[in-house]
């Protein structure tokens, strides 16, 4: 297995361990990975009907950014008029947050460094982002179609 590849497996092992509950107790499919070596980025998605939840691992940056996804309306992309009527395709979950008047979050100083072990930084992120889900995203965990409305 290439470097890549391992770190991707320990990436996708990471989220199954922490946001594993969508599936176990909520309706969401089991996770599903995707590499885009061209641009150093592994995706972790766990998809509803109306509603997901996407983990971004940059490995240049050594972040993972956590998002709200709404898949595209029977299979085609997204346009400018559907997100007007269906809100948003995408929102980082930290905004999502903050939209819903979440001010306190918990955070303790994030591991951070060349030195770190990339499996320190998915745990302190992804730990994060399943208690946050379980404490003030419950539309989300609900699969509500308007989990993602900007009205909200």
């Amino acid at each position: 297995m290439s470097p890549e590849q391992v770190v991707a497996m320990t990436f996708l092992r990471s989220c199954q361990r922490h946001l594993g509950f969508l599936v176990s107790q909520f309706r969401f499919q089991p996770a599903n990975l995707e590499m885009k070596p061209d641009i150093h980025f592994i995706t972790v998605t766990f998809m509803a009907t109306n509603v997901g939840v996407e983990c971004a691992f940059d490995e240049r940056e050594r972040w993972v950014d956590i998002s709200l996804i709404r898949p595209p309306t029977h299979g085609q992309p997204d346009s400018p008029g559907d997100r007007q009527t269906r809100g948003m395709a995408r929102e980082r979950l930290f905004t999502y947050l903050v939209r819903h008047g979440v001010r306190s979050y918990g955070l303790k100083p994030m591991p951070r460094g060349e030195d770190t072990p990339v499996d320190e930084l998915f745990d302190y992120q992804l730990s994060s982002a399943a208690s946050w889900l379980k404490q003030y995203c419950p539309d989300v965990l609900a699969d509500s179609p308007s989990a993602l409305d900007p009205s909200q």
